[in-house]
């Protein structure tokens, strides 16, 4: 089954480093960003999506999509981390 990601704001400071270490582990990857500018770092092939992820209507029709895992990463510096993880990992 082949592994993909949607990178959300994947245009910003750290989305493609994000991106290009998903795609060398072998994930199809995705960019959700507001098409407002392009990186030339990121591969042609990452599908670009450009939406507004702050209105719910346009994201809902967006991302025609199941997503499996949502992640936040400034979520994990925070002393709240252990618990982040034990309550939001999924488990198989």
């Amino acid at each position: 089954m082949e592994r993909s990601a949607l990178v959300i704001g994947g245009t910003g400071p750290t989305g493609p480093s994000l991106v290009n270490g998903l795609l060398a582990q072998g994930f199809k990857t995705a960019i959700l960003h507001t098409g407002r500018h392009e990186v030339d770092t990121i591969p042609p092939q990452v599908e670009h999506i450009h939406t507004n992820p702050f209105k719910i209507d346009e994201l809902a029709e967006a991302l025609d999509v199941e997503i499996e895992l949502a992640s936040n990463p400034a979520a994990l510096a925070t002393p709240a981390r252990p618990f982040l993880i034990s309550e939001h990992t999924l488990h198989q």
